[in-house]
């Protein structure tokens, strides 16, 4: 079961949750976003921000690509999509690697701070004394490590093609 919880500043502090059930958690999102604000597709409103934790990132599968889907609902509806996501996805570097070179969006792994106010949003706190499992801690540095590498592999075929453009034939 995957879950995104999403926080939006500007709407009055708006929390949402969403699961995985009958669908992957991001499509779920879409789906009520997109009714909720139908009014900002193809509109120049100003760029929302919207906070996202979910248990993976999304996915790039064939039959449902959430990476691109999430993409493309940024830049029709006007958002910034701020992802944070507690694991990687593992088939999906590709579309993950276009996600995280729009301009609209960014994705990250969880920090302590992100757990700290995800649990706020969830309605809870935790303590002072909080402090991540082991398992937690090394789960994210992995995470961490995983989308550095798909980021870095993505700005090295960036830089590639643009020397590849300037070269003389």
């Amino acid at each position: 079961m995957t879950y995104l919880c999403v926080h939006q500043d500007g709407a009055g502090n708006q929390n949402d949750l969403f699961t995985s059930k009958g669908s992957h958690a991001e499509q779920n999102f879409m789906t009520a976003y997109k009714e909720q604000y139908a009014e900002r597709s193809g509109t120049k409103k100003k760029r929302e921000k919207l906070d996202m934790y979910i248990t993976l990132a999304p996915c790039g599968s064939k039959g449902m690509n959430c990476a691109t889907d999430l993409r493309k609902f940024a830049e029709d509806y006007n958002f910034h999509l701020n992802i944070k996501a507690a694991g990687p996805y593992y088939q999906n570097e590709k579309e993950l690697q276009h996600l995280m070179a729009s301009r609209h969006c960014s994705v990250k792994a969880f920090t302590r701070k992100d757990y700290r106010k995800l649990a706020e949003y969830l309605g809870t706190s935790l303590s002072d004394e909080w402090e991540q499992s082991p398992e937690t801690k090394d789960r994210d540095k992995k995470t961490r490590s995983k989308l550095k590498e798909i980021r870095e592999r993505n700005n090295n075929v960036d830089s590639l093609t643009a020397n590849l453009g300037s070269m003389k034939l």
